[in-house]
């Protein structure tokens, strides 16, 4: 079973869904040299807090701010909301 979690927006009668994604913090790792085990072990991240980062799921803002100040960048530029599929709505 795959877990996504939407949170639906309204705005002009569309329905948006929006879900989190880490594609930066991973290409910011690449660019930086650091591997996926080097951020956990530094930040001593838990197994599943990794795991969650690599499904896209959320985390806790205060692992984002760690992830922050380890590469010293700002939450924009470790992870994105990407909005998704809008449906028309009449009445929500």
């Amino acid at each position: 079973l795959e877990y996504k979690r939407f949170y639906r927006i309204k705005q002009c009668n569309e329905l948006y869904n929006m879900r989190i994604s880490y594609k930066k913090l991973w290409f910011l790792l690449l660019e930086r040299d650091i591997s996926k085990a080097t951020l956990r072990t530094d930040l001593k991240l838990a197994t599943g807090t990794m795991a969650k980062l690599n499904k896209s799921e959320e985390v806790a803002l205060s692992v984002l701010m760690r992830i922050c100040q380890y590469l010293r960048c700002d939450i924009g530029d470790i992870c994105s909301v990407i909005l998704e599929e809008k449906e028309n709505i009449l009445n929500y």
